[in-house]
């Protein structure tokens, strides 16, 4: 009424209300006698404009959110029909958006784009789904996961499929695979040329029960399994304990020796286990480490077993059914980490027998039993070099040593092999030896190699 001008459309809010206000003066003889105001309540339709900028912006956010994901999204309506796929799925897949869009799961599946749908099997069953699925038009090879999404009615409206290329993860475990086997066949070959090039230490094997001997001991060796060497006194086995222990994945472990008949019996426990301080007289002050810790990690030669006395016979049951130990004097057990092989010339089974030896201890040695002949039955007149034959009686075989027939042997065997073979490749080949070991056994002997 003051500027005598209309007004339309002007937003008024009242309290909580919004009004439209249409204001308009009254004229009468040119001269303004009133006015007329017409409000529209649009509190609703404001409430509504808010709703609807707020939906905006979440869906902007969550259009922001989908793209923005490293793995592909995509998203069907409740019938299969693709609505919405993210950038990420098209990266990874190599399906562009335009090619799927509005197109139901089961005519993209029957024309090949995709060799099964999760999708279809998530609104089959009704629940989460997990697959793997190769992508056709480019060989990829994707893990998809489809979750339903439910209407207030319980109504599957949207399924959503979260896609993660797994193409480089096979590749990268195939690779691995290959390179694990390849590993292992190494590791193989090289456990295989070690025990053929192993230097045993003077033994030569001459005859087939001794060659086959050798062969069990490389194959007992890859098990952790006790083992017993029998046999009379000079056959070698120690030098067998030695073989199996480098054959063993246990090598680069210590190799610790015991002559169980070599220290008196009230020794013979703190020397095995070791001891603590005040252990008894004399003893160390701080304790001392026994054999059985010193060859953690290797192997634990017990030779002469027969010799051991019926208490500590049960002392070393124990460590072998337990694997663990007490230092004498000490309250603490300890594990070990040993594989145990135990030697002697004595009749064991007769021993427990007569109540000498501890059943239950002669079981649990005797897994693998390996029996070596003596000298005389493993040699025979016709193994020996024409040479030597005539220089050795019978009476003398049972007297010479081990290493003085074999040595004799191996001399006369590499002189033979070189002078046959004229290379010393062939010649060790021929010995099954390494050329190493043949260059320095023939370097022992004094034999000359020509051209090395």
């Amino acid at each position: 009424m003051r500027t005598g001008q209309a007004q339309a459309g002007q937003k008024l809010t009242i309290g909580d209300r919004t009004f439209i206000t249409n204001r308009t003066p009254i004229y009468k003889d040119g001269e303004i006698i009133g006015a007329i105001g017409v409000f529209q309540d649009i509190s609703d339709l404001d409430s509504i404009s808010r709703e609807l900028r707020s939906v905006r912006e979440i869906s902007e956010e969550l259009d922001a959110i989908i793209e923005s994901s490293y793995d592909g999204i995509y998203v069907t309506d409740g019938v299969g029909v693709t609505i919405r796929v993210n950038k990420a799925y098209e990266r990874i897949t190599g399906v562009l958006a335009k090619e799927v869009i509005g197109r139901n799961m089961k005519d993209l599946v029957k024309e090949g784009f995709f060799d099964q749908s999760v999708t279809l099997i998530v609104l089959e069953k009704k629940q989460p789904a997990t697959i793997m699925q190769e992508i056709k038009k480019t060989g990829k090879q994707v893990i998809v996961t489809g979750n339903p999404v439910y209407n207030s009615e319980g109504k599957i409206v949207r399924v959503v499929t979260n896609v993660r290329d797994i193409t480089e993860l096979n590749t990268l475990k195939s690779q691995l695979e290959k390179t694990q086997n390849l590993s292992q066949r190494y590791y193989s070959e090289l456990q295989h040329l070690r025990s053929q090039q192993m230097d045993l230490e003077g033994m030569i094997v001459v005859s087939p029960e001794m060659k086959t001997i050798i062969e069990k001991v490389k194959r007992i060796s890859q098990v952790e399994s006790t083992v017993l060497i029998m046999g009379e006194s000079g056959v070698g086995k120690e030098n067998i304990a030695k073989l199996i222990h480098r054959c063993s994945p246990r090598f680069e472990g210590p190799f610790i020796k015991i002559n169980c008949g070599a220290i008196p019996e009230n020794l013979l426990e703190s020397e095995l286990f070791g001891y603590e301080t005040g252990a008894f007289t004399g003893a160390k002050k701080g304790g001392k480490p026994g054999l059985v810790e010193l060859a953690n990690g290797g192997s634990l030669f017990l030779d002469e077993i027969g010799e051991l006395g019926l208490a500590m016979q049960v002392k070393l049951l124990r460590l072998l059914q337990e694997k663990e130990f007490i230092r004498v004097g000490g309250t603490q057990t300890q594990l070990a980490n040993i594989r145990i092989i135990a030697a002697t010339n004595k009749d064991l089974k007769a021993m427990v027998q007569e109540k000498h030896f501890q059943e239950d201890l002669y079981y649990r040695l005797n897994v693998v039993p390996i029996y070596i002949p003596p000298l005389r039955d493993e040699i025979s007149e016709n193994d020996l070099p024409e040479h030597i034959k005539g220089q050795i009686s019978p009476g003398e075989k049972k007297v010479k040593t081990l290493e003085q027939i074999v040595a004799e042997i191996e001399e006369d065997a590499i002189s033979k092999a070189l002078e046959r073979n004229k290379n010393m490749e062939k010649a060790a080949h021929a010995l099954g030896i390494h050329r190493t070991t043949l260059l320095r056994k023939a370097r022992k002997y004094g034999i000359t190699i020509s051209g090395s």
